[in-house]
């Protein structure tokens, strides 16, 4: 029996089961012994994820380490972040030789991106597969000017990563960056694996009794941003679209996700607060379990990823298409390519307000809003998670 271990070290949000629990479904009924090695803050606070995991009903055991704990002075350095916890994994290695592990899976490699590059394998000859997410040193070849910081050196580095002997496959949910390595890296590519994010719903709700449940008006039409309220979800220039005096009427907002501090300074600010009182606006606040993320979708209209500066594949577009609910997008970035083949909602440009404004009430119109759904639909069954699943079942065998 083959030896696997899979390595997340964050635990909040979709990181801890976005990709694991869909490796384990693939994995069932196979010859693999799974070890999970996470932080200690999800044994901790990550129950809830643990238990999605093992509604698969594949065995695997957990191990911690604190992956979550650094030097004060090193807090937000993302750089000596990825050295330490790379460091963590040697001694991880050492202290678990006897475990003769035949294959390692991180499911956030690019968390670990300059270390491996710098310093080699910290599991000495054991090869490596993983999933790399947040890649933007490719956009501008494809007209996309959303730099990042450091690209050049990114891009070198990715390089350099891909011709490592001891990584045997780069899982990517980027479609522009698996082109750009097949131009410009053709050697290297055979090394990549392009999977679209693998996103479902277990729970098949009634909106009607949904949005009574959440005393949520029958006749509105809602726009729900969800997850992570960080600055680039574009959440004050929605708050402008929908104060504008061109919104539709009936058209609410509902935000539910966990807030940072720039963001729960603006939602207590006394124009927020004014559409709240006048239910324009509702607030669901911090991490939504997976039946009350289901409520959510199902009681909303469409959904809100108009992001700012952000060229990253969105996991909540492929939630979207799971419960078939059109989008709203960025005019720029590489969702926007995407939604110019299968035309899966409206682009905007989140800084002209009045003319969003305008673009989002087309949206709601029946006609137009039955074409949007039919496509998304059309898109997630070309991203249903057995796709993700058989494709890293095939990954598995051919290694």
């Amino acid at each position: 029996m083959k030896k696997l271990l899979i390595i997340e070290t964050y635990y909040e949000g979709h990181y801890l089961t976005g990709y694991i629990k869909y490796i384990l479904r693939s994995l069932k009924n196979k010859d693999f012994e799974i070890t999970l090695l996470t932080s200690k803050k999800t044994i901790k606070y990550g129950k809830g994820a643990i238990q999605i995991l093992n509604e698969e009903k594949v065995k695997f055991k957990i191990i911690s380490e604190d992956f979550d704990n650094y030097p004060f002075f090193l807090k937000g350095n993302l750089y000596f972040q990825q050295v330490i916890n790379y460091n963590r994994l040697i001694n991880f290695y050492k202290k678990n030789l006897y475990d003769n592990f035949d294959l390692i899976c991180f499911t956030s490699l690019q968390r670990f991106l300059i270390p491996l590059c710098l310093f080699g394998n910290p599991f000495n000859n054991i090869p490596i597969i993983g999933i790399f997410l947040g890649a933007k040193f490719h956009l501008k070849y494809f007209k996309i000017f959303q730099q990042g910081s450091f690209d050049l050196i990114y891009k070198i580095l990715f390089k350099i990563l891909l011709k490592k002997p001891f990584i045997k496959s780069v899982i990517l949910n980027d479609h522009l960056l698996e082109k750009f390595i097949k131009k410009y890296y053709e050697n290297l590519s055979k090394k990549i694996l392009f999977l679209h994010d693998p996103k479902e719903t277990r729970f098949k709700l009634n909106k009607v009794k949904v949005r009574k449940s959440l005393n949520l008006s029958k006749k509105s039409k809602y726009i729900l941003l969800y997850g992570a309220l960080i600055d680039s979800k574009g959440l004050e220039e929605l708050f402008q679209i929908i104060k504008s005096n061109y919104i539709g009427k009936n058209i609410r907002l509902i935000i539910a996700g966990k807030q940072f501090s720039s963001t729960k300074t603006f939602l207590k600010s006394t124009e927020v607060k004014k559409l709240i009182y006048e239910k324009k606006i509702i607030i669901f606040s911090g991490w939504q379990n997976e039946q009350m993320e289901a409520k959510l979708f199902t009681a909303t209209d469409v959904i809100w990823i108009a992001y700012k500066n952000y060229s990253y594949p969105s996991g909540v577009l492929y939630q979207a298409a799971s419960f078939g609910l059109p989008v709203i997008l960025s005019n720029d970035g590489l969702i926007n390519q995407l939604n110019k083949k299968y035309k899966f909602g409206i682009s905007i440009n989140i800084f002209n307000i009045n003319e969003s404004a305008k673009k989002i009430n087309k949206i709601m119109n029946i006609k137009n809003y039955s074409n949007f759904s039919k496509n998304i639909k059309i898109f997630y069954n070309l991203t249903k998670p057995n796709n993700w699943v058989n494709g890293f079942l095939k990954l598995i065998r051919n290694i």
